[in-house]
């Protein structure tokens, strides 16, 4: 019998994939945390109307949410260039920012777009937690 063949089509790029995820997923939080950076009073305004935050717990908050859309953000996108905790940490920090923005802005206020805008994020950045970041080209050192 002859060879079968188990390819599918497009080549099935699956690191390729995943790295453009990654990509996507990182500026879905690289680019708000700089905008929350550049204008840290209506972010904390926000923060105060939702959560009633005031004082230091809203400053040391927002600092939070901004370093690790930024800082996590940056992790996604290096990917295997970092140590695998800090990745981990980074998604972790990120699903949790994405997953209160889900339930305490963008549920409440009805707003069906932003609603599935930000699951879609959620879910993406859960996959980014079950899977181990590649490089972009796929090469694994093993035969295709």
């Amino acid at each position: 019998m002859g060879k079968t063949n188990t390819s599918v089509c497009c080549c099935h790029k699956p690191a390729l994939a995943l790295f453009l995820v990654r990509m996507g997923v990182a500026l879905l939080f690289i680019i708000p945390g700089i905008m929350k950076f550049l204008d840290p009073d209506l972010f904390m305004g926000m923060l105060n109307l939702l959560f009633g935050w005031t004082g230091i717990m809203l400053v040391v908050m927002a600092w939070l949410v901004v370093i690790f859309e930024v800082v996590g953000g940056l992790a996604i996108l290096l990917g295997k260039l970092i140590p695998r905790i800090v990745y981990k940490v980074s998604v972790l920090g990120i699903f949790i920012i994405s997953l209160t923005a889900l339930l305490s802005v963008h549920v409440p206020s009805g707003d069906v777009m932003g609603m599935v805008f930000q699951l879609f994020a959620t879910l993406a950045v859960a996959a980014l937690w079950f899977t181990h970041p590649m490089c972009p080209a796929g090469v694994t050192g093993q035969k295709s």
